[in-house]
């Protein structure tokens, strides 16, 4: 309803344009008549002459030296449709600027939860695994081991664990390190120094392995809460970011068959104007032969 108001109001406008310009009806409009209404049809602008002339002379087809109605019909019809598109071309610009900025904002956020979330992954698992003491108080906490025993197990009856053997039976646990770092793990247990632990040092280190357990527990339970809800922002991302360029690719499908259908129309507006230019060059003959018949029907009656 919105675009036959529009073309009705576009006939209309060129209907009276077109009275405003041939105001003694002779059908045609001289190259000054043209270049007179131009003027005031643009009186806010200014007008080039020459470019007036030339657009004269490319509407005058036949090179007459005079534009018909119908032609003028036809080319002030193509040259409002070029204004409109030329409007909707700039539009459009605009509209295409804002979707590829748009469509950049939407990338990086994908971008950027991705790599929060490969961070957040990254952190969990060297968390896991980055506690030499926090792994050994997991294991013996699971384990339920008794400071008296763990120390008669591990050192033997002389009452103490040494270096060697604290290193020995942490790696017989399973735990993921290298020796180097269980020795740097026993060196911070051993307070006094000795060289050994015994049962109240053992103690003091078991309580504080499993405190560093828990610790580490919490912290990768968080990490893994991070990962699972990054994880879900970056599907439901990914999903927005899919819909998008759907929407995209029909836009372009769409923008494209506009087009074909923009070049058929102007063929056929062509096609019109050669139609209108011929009925009016043989109305104007058969104006003329009439005239020609009845200025000779008088000279006979004379």
């Amino acid at each position: 309803a919105a675009r036959s108001a529009q073309a009705k109001n576009k006939a209309s406008f060129i209907a009276d344009l077109l009275r405003e310009w041939d105001p003694n009806h002779d059908g045609t409009i001289t190259k000054m008549e043209f270049r007179n209404n131009i003027r005031k049809l643009l009186s806010q602008q200014k007008v080039d002459t020459k470019e007036v002339d030339q657009l004269f002379d490319k509407l005058d087809s036949d090179k007459s030296g005079e534009l018909d109605i119908p032609e003028m019909k036809t080319s002030l019809k193509a040259l409002q449709d070029a204004s409109t598109k030329a409007d909707e071309r700039t539009q459009n610009g605009k509209d295409k600027a804002k979707e590829i900025r748009d469509k950049a904002e939407r990338c990086q956020q994908v971008s950027d939860l991705t790599a929060a979330m490969e961070h957040a992954l990254g952190e969990k698992e060297a968390m896991a695994s980055k506690s030499t003491g926090a792994q050994i108080g997991v294991i013996l906490t699971k384990k339920n081991v008794k400071v008296h025993d763990l120390v008669v197990k591990w050192g033997g009856n002389d009452g103490v664990i040494s270096k060697p053997e604290f290193v020995k039976e942490s790696l017989a646990l399973g735990v993921v390190a290298k020796p180097k770092e269980v020795e740097g793990l026993f060196e911070s247990l051993d307070d006094d120094h000795s060289g050994s632990l015994d049962v109240s040092e053992m103690k003091a280190a078991l309580k504080k392995l499993c405190e560093e357990a828990e610790t580490v527990k919490l912290i990768v339970k968080r990490h893994a809460q991070e990962c699972s809800d990054l994880t879900k922002k970056v599907k439901a991302a990914q999903i927005e970011w899919e819909a998008f360029k759907e929407g995209e690719q029909k836009a372009i499908a769409e923008a494209k068959a506009q087009l074909e259908h923009e070049i058929q129309m102007k063929k056929l507006a062509v096609e019109q104007a050669k139609v209108a230019k011929q009925l009016a060059i043989e109305e104007k003959k058969a104006r003329e032969a009439a005239e020609a018949q009845e200025f000779a029907a008088r000279i006979e009656q004379r």
